[in-house]
This record gives C-alpha cells, structure tokens and sequence, in this order.
C-alpha cells in the first residue's frame, strides 16, 4: 500500500510538475515516468517493509505514509528548479 501511495506521488508530481514548470519543454511524461514514478514505488515498498519490521500502529504509518509521499512529492519540485 505504501508503495503505491508514494509511487503514485512520484508519478504524478514528475509527470505534471514539468509541464506546468516548463511548457515549452517535453520534459514531463519521460521525467515521471522513468524516475520519480519508479523511485516513489522503491521508497514506498522500502517504507512498508520497514514499518512491518517495527510494527507500528495504523495511525502511525498512515502518518509517515503521508509525509514521506509529501517528501517525495517535494523533493521533485526541488529537483526540477535545480535541473533547469
């Protein structure tokens, strides 16, 4: 489930970020889908994984779920304006 929460952040940010940051560039649907679609699902999975390790409670990961799809989502943004 993690996985495919932060990976669709990724996904979505990398994919609409680009477009809506650079028009005359076709920089969006490659960016989103190659890197930080893929990137978002290896942190989510690596985040369950670790979650599952330490057993916390439901609120708790849906908590750092959200924060860390928020990260991601951020850290693409942040990405982008130091790439172009």
């Amino acid at each position: 489930m993690a996985g495919l929460t932060v990976g669709s952040v990724g996904f979505l940010t990398g994919y609409f970020a680009p477009l809506v940051m650079f028009p005359q560039s076709n920089l969006g649907p490659p960016f989103g889908i190659i890197f930080t679609g893929p990137g978002g699902f290896v942190v989510g999975v690596t985040l369950g994984l670790i979650c599952g390790f330490f057993r916390l409670t439901t609120r708790a990961f849906a908590t750092l779920v959200l924060v860390v799809a928020a990260s991601v989502g951020l850290a693409t943004v942040w990405a982008l304006r130091l790439w172009a």
